[in-house]
């Protein structure tokens, strides 16, 4: 065994495989990083440590079998040992060895010290995405951020229709593509990623989409745009339009091929064939972001706050959650809803459709738009996707004048409904959102906190009586006045709670009071009913009478300061238009925005028309007597301001300023959270009731 080992020393073996460990140590280092930067498939970096270790006895071999001399390479048996080289190739190989051994301690150096490398966000998520595959596959609760491409982020709110924001991304049911909306050059197009890829492709014929939702097969992709609701193949090509929808607040694709949405902002619940056809509408009232169960026969849905579930085969509507938003139900057995106090699960139980247990909070640090759109999505197998963030309806209200100059104005920030002016502009009165929505009071001349008017129930649309001494509003589903919905008044310093059209529809929201005590207000009778516009005479005991109610939707009523005209905001065109109509009525009415306009307001001498479109406030010149004429309507100003439900800006009785809700500022958004297996995690959080 001795002799061996002296002939292995003899023939430079040891040397040779200690010159080969650290060369091979020097290649496999920078062959890593090399491939990193050409984003390298994994294999490849397999494939090389594979060789070298291959090399290893190979080298070893032809050490011991050969021998280098100054004639060339020859094999161990023919050479002479006078001859022999060995010794020169041992002193040559000590100075190699040395020389490997230098290089490899300043590569390290190097590495540690000098250059202190930082891995970029592709190779962070390209490391994430195989750590959260694995987890996928081994059941472990795993997350990681996908951080798109630069120059090309989200399309939120901005880019959406009337500037309200809608649900961004969603995840096919198998957890194996995601679809985003990303703002590209000022324009939102679909973008689809698999999720063994670190790539996402934009999908061509897409510009102008919102709100994707997957085929229950994954193969197709549904979206939404500003007047149809469309179909793509994840594989590309030609998108399909599938029916005409404006402003539809959610939608979704059934086990039965077919696709349910809420259009005309959630006044139509409507159904259509995923293959296109007619339309059906289902429901009329105020409703959102619809889901279907797993088998189809029941649709979760948002009405006026709450969370219901709608029975198709039967009609019924059963109530599940008070004070909840943008239900989905869950393989692990659960609701996933929005609250004032976040996301929040509740055990739901599919046999007998119902709620079986307690919610609780499951999710922060999600982004939730203005009109309480959680930017989340699920997969059937435990994967959740969500754009981080925060509340975006927390807002300022500020004051703004004809020049687009803001004011601040001493209110905190934090989620504010519609409001009114006071007659005389020296108060305020606005709902503000939390556990209930109230009406408060804030004069801004004493600058005092606000003083809550209404405790409890959900109140819609608050309006100034036109002596400035009493606060109108609607209240939903107000058990303690007898139930249905109704509009009732509050003094501004208390006092008494009385009715003014009680018990009069399904939803309800005041619109205009005049001092010759005519209430204008918008109102929705039954589920086979639209949105329409009424007058109440309130100095007469009669029934409330019909303005203008047709198959379209009508609402935001606003009087004339002479009680002779009424405009108002109506789709009827296929999009909302502002108009205005005699009263009482009559067949005369007039075009008054060019285009998209909604939320119409007279200036109190009743010379302007005012209309939001969008981000842009316009005002149109009018004259009322003898006869009405309108002029070309012209932007005001423009500017990032929130659009709530109802009436989202008032303007003071010079007509100089505007009171509107500023947005919280938020960058761009950039990132998307990923987590594997969440439905483990949801059912540690709120274990499901046997």
């Amino acid at each position: 065994m001795g002799q061996f080992f002296d002939e292995f020393k003899r023939r430079n073996v040891f040397k040779v495989g200690i010159a080969y460990l650290i060369v091979a140590w020097l290649i496999a280092q920078v062959t890593e990083i090399a491939l990193d930067s050409f984003a390298a498939p994994d294999w490849t970096i397999k494939t090389v440590l594979f060789l070298l270790v291959i090399g290893f006895p190979l080298a070893m071999f032809f050490a011991w079998a050969f021998e280098l001399t100054p004639e060339g390479i020859k094999s161990e048996k023919d050479v002479v040992r006078s001859e022999s080289a060995t010794p020169v190739n041992a002193q040559r190989l000590n100075f190699v060895i040395l020389g490997l051994v230098v290089l490899a301690v300043a590569f390290l150096a190097a590495d540690r010290y000098l250059l202190e490398i930082v891995p970029t966000a592709q190779e962070v998520e390209r490391a994430s995405t195989r750590s959260l595959q694995s987890a996928s596959l081994s059941g472990g609760v795993k997350r990681t951020v996908i951080t798109l491409e630069e120059g090309r982020p989200l399309a939120l709110a901005e880019l959406a229709p009337l500037g309200v924001g809608r649900r961004s991304l969603a995840l096919s049911p198998d957890g194996t593509h995601l679809a985003y909306v990303v703002d590209h050059d000022g324009t939102s197009q679909l973008y689809l990623r698999r999720m063994d890829e670190f790539e996402a492709q934009p999908l061509d014929g897409t510009e102008g989409a919102f709100g994707p939702f997957f085929s229950p097969d994954g193969q197709w992709i549904g979206f939404l745009t500003q007047g149809q609701v469309m179909k793509v193949s994840i594989k590309g090509g030609k998108p399909q339009t599938l029916t005409e929808a404006g402003n539809v607040y959610g939608a979704d694709w059934g086990p039965g091929d077919t696709i349910i949405f809420a259009e005309r902002e959630g006044l139509h619940l409507s159904l259509v064939s995923a293959n296109g056809g007619e339309k059906q509408v289902l429901l009329r009232g105020n409703f959102s972001s619809p889901k279907f169960l797993p088998d189809g026969s029941g649709i979760l849905l948002t009405e006026s706050g709450s969370v219901v579930l709608f029975v198709p085969e039967t009609g019924e509507i059963i109530p599940l959650i008070e004070r909840g938003i943008a239900p989905h139900y869950v393989p692990s057995g659960h609701i996933v809803y929005l609250a004032a106090s976040g996301v929040m699960a509740v055990p739901f139980d599919l046999a007998t459709n119902s709620v079986t247990g307690p919610s609780v909070p499951v999710l922060d640090d999600v982004r939730i738009e203005a009109n309480l759109f959680p930017q989340l999505t699920f997969s059937a197998d435990g994967w959740l996707a969500y754009i981080p963030g925060t509340d975006m309806g927390i807002s300022t209200p500020v004051w703004v004048d004809r020049n687009g100059i803001e004011e601040p104005i001493p209110l905190p920030p934090q989620r504010y409904g519609a409001f009114h002016l006071s007659p005389d502009g020296s108060q305020v009165a606005l709902l503000i959102d939390g556990a209930t929505s109230d009406v408060w009071l804030f004069d801004f001349q004493r600058a005092t906190p606000p003083i809550r008017l209404t405790v409890g129930g959900h109140k819609t649309a608050p309006i100034w009586s036109p002596d400035g001494q009493r606060v109108a509003f609607g209240i939903h589903d107000h058990s303690d006045e007898g139930g249905g919905a109704g509009i009732f008044q509050q003094g501004v310093h208390g006092g008494q709670l009385l009715p003014m059209v009680p018990d009069f529809a399904s939803w309800i929201g005041p619109n205009s009071w005049t001092p010759n005590n005519l209430l204008a207000f918008e109102a929705v009778q039954g589920l086979d009913a639209g949105t329409d516009i009424w007058v109440a005479r309130l100095d007469e005991a009669e029934e409330p009478e019909l303005f203008v109610g047709t198959s379209a939707t009508e609402w935001g009523a606003a009087f004339s300061p002479d009680g002779r005209f009424i405009a108002y905001t109506s789709d009827e065109s296929g999009q909302f238009q502002v108009y205005v109509k005699t009263y009482p009525p009559t067949e005369a009415r007039w075009t008054i925005s060019a285009g998209y306009g909604e939320e119409p307001l007279w200036s109190a001498v009743g010379d302007e028309i005012f209309y939001r479109r969008g981000d842009e406030w316009l005002s149109v010149p009018v004259k009322t007597d003898p006869d009405f004429e309108a002029s070309i309507p012209q932007v005001v100003f423009e500017g990032s301001y929130i659009n709530v439900a109802g009436l989202s800006y008032n303007v003071t009785p010079d007509a100089q300023r505007f009171l509107l809700l500023k947005r919280q500022y938020q960058p761009p958004a950039t990132r998307i959270h990923v987590v594997a297996n969440w439905f483990e995690e949801l059912k540690r959080l709120v274990p499901p009731i046997e």
